[in-house]
């Protein structure tokens, strides 16, 4: 009669937790979420559905638009969370992982990952994919783990030897001065010199800096010709608003099979055909393929182009640059601008040169100075780059 009772017991449980999880499967499928709501959502109990919380969802848009900036680490944002006291359920503070999981949660785009499978949800995103996938790349650079020996000494990784291709280091020195009983502390950036033999030798952080600034200040803009920029980019918008059709007809047949092809892939499913594993997988491509495609047709629904926003980004970078190069004692900073705006940064014989840039800053960086610096004479399509290729993408 036990084993009776405690089989009654365990069918019973099993039954119970079967129901609960087909219940959750449903709510997916339905574009709801199961549980708790994160950060920067509430539960409705009436309707039961999740709705923005308009008291913590600035502060979450604006931690992913800080982290993007780069020199915020994942401690500045905790901090700032607890600044505006945002704080868990019991009121604690937010761990430094929790920060990282909500930088990583694609709930916030629209999409829900739930046991490994993605869904796309009702709820409505506080975010760009765009932004989350910048953001993404960013917790990637800042999750890898260092040498405890290293010092966090700037213009370090990021800058190589002309001669061997080996990155360019730094390393402090300490001198007393007797007379004045003064201690004062002096930076050289060299080669590693892993690849062996090199005859480069060593330039002051002073000098490195210097050149440095010289290189951003061409792909730089003054405050008026952001103005000018903008203005130019307004109006070209308005004429192209004209010219969208074709580009939400073309977004809107890439949704509609994409649409198709996750009801062939549930058909083959269900057949037998492919696996669960290979059904999961191929669904959470296709879920996030929707959602993108589904962000970029409303864009392009509203505002008639999708190239006004990066070249804006474009112009506040250009307009930013411009204020860190006459800015003093921002190390840091120059080296986050020059990684955005450039890349082979190469030192030869204590002179630094840039080996490329993106095409908008190449077309600023290719003109001479003081136009950059004043009023620009470049025409729009050039400084557009590569902004018109991604219209389709």
């Amino acid at each position: 009669m036990l084993n009776i009772a405690f089989g009654q017991s365990k069918y019973y449980v099993d039954n119970l937790s079967e129901n609960v999880k087909r219940g959750n499967r449903q709510k997916l499928r339905r574009g709801e979420w199961p549980n708790k709501a994160p950060f920067g959502y509430i539960n409705d109990s009436k309707t039961k559905s999740i709705l923005i919380d308009h008291k913590s969802a600035p502060i979450i848009q604006k931690a992913f638009k800080m982290f993007l900036e780069e020199k915020y680490s994942f401690t500045n944002i905790r901090n700032f969370f607890t600044k505006n006291h945002l704080l868990t359920a019991k009121d604690n503070l937010i761990h430094t992982d929790k920060v990282k999981r909500i930088l990583c949660d694609p709930f916030y785009y629209g999409v829900m990952k739930f046991c490994g499978e993605y869904y796309e949800g009702k709820h409505e995103p506080l975010i760009s994919k765009r932004l989350f996938d910048k953001v993404q790349e960013i917790v990637k650079i800042k999750s890898r783990k260092r040498k405890d020996n290293l010092h966090d000494y700037p213009y370090r990784g990021f800058i190589k030897c002309g001669e061997c291709g080996c990155f360019i280091t730094a390393e402090k020195r300490t001198k007393y001065y007797k007379r004045t009983k003064r201690k004062a502390e002096y930076y050289y950036h060299h080669c590693t010199k892993k690849k062996g033999a090199c005859s480069q030798g060593y330039i002051r952080r002073e000098k490195l800096e210097k050149q440095l600034k010289v290189i951003l200040k061409k792909v730089s803009l003054s405050p008026f010709s952001a103005k000018m920029f903008r203005q130019w980019a307004e109006k070209d918008a308005s004429e192209e608003k004209l010219k969208y059709k074709d580009q939400i007809n073309n977004h809107a047949r890439q949704l509609e099979e994409t649409n198709t092809k996750l009801e062939r892939l549930l058909e083959a499913y269900l057949d037998k055909i492919i696996t669960c594993e290979e059904y999961k997988n191929k669904k959470n491509v296709l879920v996030l393929r929707k959602v993108s495609l589904t962000q970029e047709l409303k864009v392009l629904e509203e505002k008639g182009n999708n190239w006004l926003e990066p070249f804006n980004e474009f112009v506040n970078n250009a307009l930013k640059c411009g204020k860190i190069v006459a800015a003093k004692n921002n190390c840091h900073d120059l080296e986050i601008m020059a990684k955005t705006v450039g890349s082979n940064f190469f030192l030869k014989d204590r002179r630094l040169s840039a080996g490329g840039f993106s095409a908008r800053f190449n077309a600023l960086f290719e003109q001479p100075v003081s136009k950059s610096a004043s009023l620009p004479s470049l025409p729009l399509p050039l400084l557009l780059g590569d902004m018109d290729s991604n219209h389709d993408n």
